[in-house]
């Protein structure tokens, strides 16, 4: 059924004809709408003064790693981050340099201290200098002290405790030095994407009674459980690309009730404020994410050491490989290896 009301011009007042614009009838959005762009237009200049990465330098192929740095801190300053790799980095340098053997026997890894260096093979690489980085010594140290220590569950603990001391003394070497993570300009991007947020789902939720009091308490809760679901879906994603199936299996089980939680609480505010609330929501919690990653940025220092560390790499995966190659066709000589 159809029905058409029509009349001539001119028969209404003429307030009738006029329109609201609006910022007029919507100033609560559109005041929400302002603080997330303007946090959006913040970031960008934030990233422009202190984000931006240094100009690299001239990359030249390197005969060895940069001095003074264990394969932990060169892993922890091209990532601006700590992760597994790093400790991996740090036993196999600890390996390298006859400090420690690691055994392995039906998948379990056995690290041992030894009291001194093998002899390096004839013709083989230039020694490695046998000092020990602070990071280095921590990190034997915590985990075998003067015996061994075997790579399961049931030393947790004493994995743990070596994981921190090795990135506690990283940290002090690298962090404010080599490279700056500027959280105190990141801070205030996520103070605009809360209170722009906060503004829209009053405004459009309903700012009078329980549902719009009650935003004070929610909105701020529901953005920070936002940001931790998809820091930790992140890190999920990247231990199974890492091939850790059983760590990232055990991650998704622990965080599962609390990603269902987190979906029941988005799927409240879409119904309570509609489709505004839900795309405020994703474009505050994605802009905090993805400026968390791009605000650190390497100093003068870490961006040099970083070029001698691409350098190193390169000549590693090309100058080093093909004249091994050459030198020892096609049989796979400990000289090679």
């Amino acid at each position: 059924l159809t029905m058409e009301l029509q009349w001539p011009p001119g028969l209404l007042a003429p307030a009738a004809y006029e329109e609201d614009s609006f910022l007029a009838a919507h100033p609560g959005v559109v005041l929400g709408l302002v603080l997330l762009a303007g946090a959006l237009l913040y970031y960008l200049l934030a990233w422009v003064k202190v984000g931006k990465d240094p100009e690299k330098g001239v990359i030249i192929p390197r005969y060895g790693p940069p001095a003074g740095y264990s394969p932990g801190a060169a892993r922890y300053l091209q990532r601006m981050k700590y992760d597994e790799t790093c400790m991996a980095a740090g036993l196999l340098g600890l390996a390298a340099k006859g400090m420690v053997t690691i055994r392995e026997s039906g998948g379990t890894y056995t690290v041992r201290k030894k009291s001194k260096p093998p002899p390096l093979p004839s013709g083989g690489p230039p020694p490695l200098s046998l000092a020990l980085t602070p990071d280095e010594r921590a990190l034997r140290d915590k985990l075998v002290g003067s015996g061994e220590i075997k790579l399961e569950d049931e030393n947790w603990k004493k994995i743990g405790l070596a994981r921190r001391s090795h990135r506690f003394r990283i940290e002090l070497q690298l962090e404010k030095t080599h490279f700056l993570r500027n959280l105190k300009w990141w801070l205030p991007g996520v103070l605009l994407t809360v209170v722009g947020f906060l503004v829209l789902c009053h405004a459009v939720g309903g700012g009078d009674g329980w549902m719009g009091r009650s935003w004070l308490i929610l909105g701020p809760v529901f953005l920070a459980s936002t940001w931790w679901a998809s820091f930790s879906f992140s890190k999920l994603v990247s231990r199974w690309r890492d091939g850790r199936t059983l760590s990232a299996i055990l991650h998704g089980v622990l965080s599962l009730p609390l990603f269902i939680v987190w979906a029941l609480f988005a799927v409240f505010i879409v119904f309570s404020s509609g489709p505004w609330a839900g795309t405020a929501l994703l474009y505050a919690a994605l802009l905090n994410l993805i400026f968390y990653h791009l605000i650190p940025a390497p100093t003068p220092l870490g961006r040099k050491v970083m070029d001698e560390i691409e350098g190193f790499r390169h000549y590693l995966s090309v100058a080093e490989e093909d004249r091994l190659n050459l030198e020892n066709p096609p049989e796979k000589t400990p000289e090679l290896f």
